[in-house]
């Protein structure tokens, strides 16, 4: 005869309270109300079954994620400053520059790193200094023009 605790889904959950407590586990009630524990298995199993670069996009625990820019602002600079291995090479790397982003590319995607500019920056003006493991990236601000353009109103 079914115990009551079954409740009609064909799964005996006293018979697993008994396990866990043999096995020296807390109960699966007093597990859910562990985040860490979750967030731990969650990523466990994630690790074992999606690639490395799925998980560090993700930002699941254990999985490193690539190293996140640094990006800084002056009057009339954004400076953007990639970590990069000391034993890499700015060769391996090619430097993209757009208004609104910077991207550094790398041979594999998981090493690729992207900025997101503040505000507009000359594309053109870009100087980029590779010392003792950083990659910095120097960019001049579009300046804001106060002068407004007329545009013609169609009817």
């Amino acid at each position: 005869m079914p115990d009551s605790s079954n409740k009609g889904n064909g799964f005996d959950w006293s018979q697993m309270e008994k396990w866990m407590k043999q096995a020296g586990l807390t109960g699966p009630a007093e597990m859910l109300q562990q985040p860490e524990w979750i967030e731990k298995f969650v990523g466990q199993v994630l690790k074992k079954t999606l690639p490395a670069n799925a998980l560090s996009i993700a930002g699941m625990p254990g999985v490193p994620a690539p190293a996140k820019p640094r990006i800084f602002a002056t009057h009339h600079f954004v400076i953007v400053q990639f970590k990069l291995g000391s034993r890499d090479h700015p060769d391996n790397y090619r430097l993209l520059v757009r208004p609104d982003r910077v991207k550094l590319q790398a041979d594999t995607d998981e090493r690729t790193q992207r900025a997101k500019l503040p505000c507009q920056i000359v594309p053109e003006s870009c100087r980029a200094l590779f010392k003792d493991g950083v990659l910095q990236v120097k960019l001049r601000k579009r300046r804001m023009s106060s002068q407004y353009y007329e545009a013609p109103i169609r009817t």
